[in-house]
Formats: structure tokens, C-alpha cells, sequence
């Protein structure tokens, strides 16, 4: 049972509402599989053809990389204007 099923079923038992829980997006600022295509066709390139799966932790250290990145671009650009 997922931790989504598990709010759902908390949720109906003590409370009585039943309601269908949207998924959250772990990765919301990369394409999961744009990503895992690219790192794959990388690995294959430079090491031999190595790699045949993309771990769920990389995706998130992924994420974690662009959303600094972002972050560290907001931070740069300076206060005048209106426009990123």
C-alpha cells in the first residue's frame, strides 16, 4: 500500500470522507524521462554502454541540481526591472 493509499484509507476511517489523493510530483522542475533518456544515451558514450537504468535517487539529485541553479539565478540578476 502506497502512503497515498494509506491517506486515503486514514482519511475514510476516521474522518468518513472519502477522497482521491492528487500524486505529488517528486521532480517538479525536470522531465523524469527526457532525463533518463539523456543520462542513458551519456553513460553510453562515454562508458562503455554501462548503465542500463536510472535510479529514482539520481532523478532527485537531478531536481535538487536545477532547482539551485535556479535559485542561485533569481539570487544574481539585479533588482531592477520586471523581467528575469
Amino acid at each position: 500500500m502506497t502512503a497515498k493509499q494509506t491517506a486515503e484509507a486514514v482519511l475514510k476511517q476516521k474522518l468518513g470522507i472519502e477522497v482521491k489523493l492528487k500524486a505529488i510530483n517528486p521532480t517538479p522542475f525536470i522531465n523524469r524521462k527526457a532525463c533518463k533518456n539523456f543520462l542513458l544515451e551519456q553513460s553510453k558514450a562515454t562508458r562503455a554502454n554501462k548503465f542500463k537504468r536510472v535510479s529514482a535517487e539520481t532523478l532527485l539529485k537531478m531536481n535538487t541540481a536545477v532547482r539551485v541553479a535556479m535559485i542561485g539565478h533569481v539570487r544574481m540578476i539585479p533588482s531592477v526591472g520586471k523581467t528575469l
